[in-house]
C-alpha cells in the first residue's frame, strides 16, 4: 500500500517526470536520502519504473466537477431574528469532485481531477491537499484573478446544515470548449465521474462526446437545475430518493415505489442505478440485478463527504468489474468507513481494508 508521503512524491513526479531527488527533497522538506528511500519504495511497489521516473501506466479514473471551500457556522443558540450570534466557525476543503478524487486516491486508484481553482489561498489549500493525496490536477484550470468557489453553511440544532450562501461562479469556466481541450484525457479513463456543478451545456457535451463509461453523481443538495436530460447517456447514475422522486415528479414512500421508479429510469438509458436510502443502505438496479442492501454502519452522518465516499466506493468496484451489487456494497463499505472515522476519514479507507471487508483477495504490492 502506498503511504501518504509516497502519494505526495508520486504526485510531483506526475506533474514533472524530470524532477530531481534534490527538488523533491526541497518540496517535501525532507532529506535527499529520505526521498531516495521513498522513490525506491515506489519502484518496488510498481508505481514508477526505473531511475528515469517512468510512470506505470494503469487505468485511471477521471473526475469532473467541484473543488471548493465550505465555511460552516455552529451558533450557540437558535437564531430568532437578525441579531449577531456567537458560535464557532471553521472552513473545510469541499467540492464533490475533489472529495471523490481524494477518496479514490486513498483506494490506490490513479485519479485525474478536472476542476477550477482560483489564484487565492483557498486554491493553494485545495491543490496542496490533492497533491498530497496523489490526485493528478494537471488538467484542472487555474484562473488568475478568480476567487475559488465557496459555500457558507449554518448548522441547525439537529446537526443538519442549511446552505445560506453559494459562490459557484468559478465552475462556469468548465465550458464545453475547455472540456474539449481535455477530451483525450477524459475519454481514456476507465470511468469518468461527473458531478452537478458542471454547467448543463458542458454536461451535455460530455454525454455526446465521451466514449468512456460515464458515472453521473449529482449532489443531493444541488436542486437548482432539472436533471432529466442528464439521465439517458451515463452508464451509471447515483441519485438519492428525493432527487429520484423530483426527476419523476412523484413521491417515493416505500420500497415498492422505489423499485418502480428505478425500473422506469433504467428504461431511459442508464445501465446501473445506485439509490442511497434515507434510513441507510442502498437500492441498486440494472437489467440483470436488483437488490436492497442494508446499512450496518451506525448513525448516518449529515455530510457531503459521506455521499462522496459512497460514490468513490461504487466507482472503485465498477472499474474492477465487480458488477452492480458488489459495487454498491463497495460504496456502502466506503461510506461506513467515512461514518466511523470521526474526522480521520481517509485513515481507515484504503484498498486493503476494502478488499478485506468485501471478502476479496488482497493485492500484493505492485499489482
Amino acid at each position: 500500500m502506498i503511504t501518504d508521503r509516497e502519494r505526495q512524491i508520486l504526485g510531483w513526479i506526475r506533474e514533472n517526470p524530470s524532477i530531481t531527488q534534490k527538488e523533491l527533497a526541497e518540496k517535501a522538506r525532507i532529506s535527499r536520502s529520505s526521498v531516495a528511500v521513498h522513490v525506491s519504495n515506489l519502484t518496488r511497489k510498481g508505481a514508477i519504473l526505473g531511475r528515469r521516473y517512468i510512470l506505470q501506466e494503469s487505468p485511471y479514473i477521471a473526475v469532473v466537477g467541484a473543488a471548493c471551500i465550505d465555511v460552516i457556522g455552529w451558533p450557540e443558540r437558535d437564531a430568532d431574528g437578525t441579531e449577531q450570534l456567537e458560535g464557532t466557525v471553521r472552513s473545510v476543503a469541499s467540492g464533490s469532485a475533489r472529495s471523490v478524487a481524494q477518496f479514490l486516491a486513498h483506494l490506490d486508484r490513479q485519479v485525474r481531477l478536472v476542476s477550477v481553482f482560483g489564484d487565492d489561498a483557498n486554491a493553494e489549500r485545495l491543490m496542496d491537499g490533492c497533491r498530497r493525496d496523489g490526485v493528478d490536477i494537471s488538467d484542472s484550470l487555474v484562473s488568475r484573478g478568480l476567487e475559488t468557489a465557496s459555500n457558507v453553511y449554518m448548522t441547525r440544532p439537529n446537526g443538519t446544515r442549511r446552505l445560506v450562501l453559494r459562490d459557484a461562479k468559478a465552475f462556469e469556466l468548465l465550458t464545453a470548449d475547455y472540456l474539449a481541450a481535455h477530451l483525450d484525457v477524459i475519454d481514456r479513463a476507465a470511468v469518468c465521474i461527473v458531478d452537478s456543478s458542471v454547467p448543463p451545456e458542458s454536461r451535455s457535451f460530455l454525454w455526446q462526446n465521451v466514449h468512456a463509461p460515464l458515472f453521473f453523481a449529482p449532489s443531493a443538495t444541488d436542486r437548482r437545475q432539472p436533471l432529466e436530460d442528464d439521465l439517458q447517456r451515463p452508464e451509471l447514475v447515483k441519485l438519492d430518493v428525493r432527487l429520484l422522486g423530483e426527476v419523476l415528479d412523484r413521491e417515493l414512500r416505500d420500497r415498492a415505489s422505489i423499485r418502480t421508479a428505478a425500473d422506469e429510469l433504467l428504461s431511459r438509458g442508464p445501465l446501473a442505478l445506485f439509490i442511497p436510502l434515507d434510513e441507510g443502505g442502498m437500492y441498486c438496479a440494472s437489467q440483470s440485478e436488483r437488490a436492497f442492501l442494508p446499512w450496518a454502519g451506525g448513525p448516518i452522518p449529515q455530510s457531503n463527504e459521506f455521499s462522496d465516499a459512497m460514490t468513490a466506493g461504487i466507482a472503485w468496484g465498477w472499474v474492477q468489474d465487480l458488477g452492480v451489487r458488489r459495487s454498491a456494497q463497495a460504496g456502502l463499505v466506503a461510506a461506513s468507513a467515512c461514518a466511523n472515522a470521526r474526522g480521520a476519514t481517509r485513515v481507515s479507507l484504503n484498498d486493503h481494508s476494502m478488499r478485506m471487508r468485501l471478502g476479496m483477495s488482497v493485492r500484493e504490492p505492485g499489482e
